[in-house]
């Protein structure tokens, strides 16, 4: 949810299993809190098991680009 509140567009959903060092660590870029989920160190499985549930129970939904907060 964090990462996707601080994006200004769709969030593709290959950035979540991306090393968060290649995506930056601006104060308030997404790069932080994707650093914060890859130190989680959750298997693949486990994101996209969470990223599914995001959208089933309506707090992301799925774009074209990717995933962002309900319009």
């Amino acid at each position: 949810m964090a990462v996707l509140r601080l994006a200004d567009a769709p969030v593709a959903p290959e950035m979540f299993h991306q090393p968060a060092a290649d995506l930056g660590f601006e104060a308030e870029g997404i790069g932080v809190p994707l650093a914060a989920l890859h130190r989680l160190n959750s298997a693949p499985e486990q994101l996209e098991r969470a990223l599914a549930g995001l959208v089933s129970d309506g707090l992301a939904e799925l774009h074209p680009a990717g995933l962002r907060l309900p319009a």
